[in-house]
């Protein structure tokens, strides 16, 4: 995360309160799902910050959080789900999504697309592709609303919180934001590593 980009986002959005404070987040993590090159993390950082401030409500601060990230998501994979690759010609489209990143979010979603459906939302760089991929690739709708559910239920309050907790010494919580991720990532690949192993162990055992 840029700690400038942040302090010219809180410059602008400091004065908002109430249901316009709540929209604009929500109208910009929308905006960030379908895959405008905005940081999303920064948009859920200001929303906390401004819950700091008394702007808003750190609660409804969350919850608007929560669903702007997952209508932009859903959004996206529908657009992948209806149009396919025809979506991917679209003039601008391929400016925000190179085809090298939808072809590697497609190639990872071949070999196991719960998984990776599930650690999209800590991969900032690749959330998108993926989520479009997801849809092109026929992932269940189901499946996807789900896995993303359950990720932006660890990512969002996390952030949110950071932001309102450190307030105006905000760049010191983007230095906790970036370890806790890292933390994430790090558990999530141990996770990982663990049922790939247990899965190997037990083909070995039926053989």
């Amino acid at each position: 995360m840029d700690v400038s980009f942040l302090d010219q986002v809180l410059d602008k959005v400091s004065n908002l309160e109430g249901i316009p404070a709540y929209a604009t987040i929500f109208s910009v993590l929308f905006a960030c799902g379908v895959g405008v090159p905005i940081p999303e993390d920064i948009t859920i950082v200001t929303a906390g910050y401004l819950a700091y401030s008394e702007n808003i409500e750190l609660p409804w601060a969350i919850v608007v959080c929560f669903f702007g990230v997952l209508s932009g998501d859903f959004i996206l994979f529908s657009l992948g789900r209806i149009f396919g690759r025809h979506f991917l010609d679209l003039p601008g489209v391929r400016f925000i999504m190179t085809p090298e990143r939808v072809a590697l979010a497609q190639e990872k979603l071949k070999n196991n697309e719960k998984k990776v459906c599930f650690i999209a939302r800590f991969l900032a760089g690749f959330r998108a592709p993926i989520y479009l991929s997801a849809g092109m690739l026929g992932v269940r709708p189901m499946v996807f609303v789900s896995l993303d559910s359950l990720a932006a239920a660890i990512s969002v309050p996390l952030l949110t919180y950071l932001g309102y907790y450190f307030g105006d010494e905000i760049d010191v919580g983007l230095h906790y934001i970036r370890r806790a991720e890292r933390y994430i990532m790090i558990t999530l690949a141990v996770v990982g590593l663990f049922f790939i192993i247990k899965s190997i162990h037990g083909k070995m055992r039926r053989i």
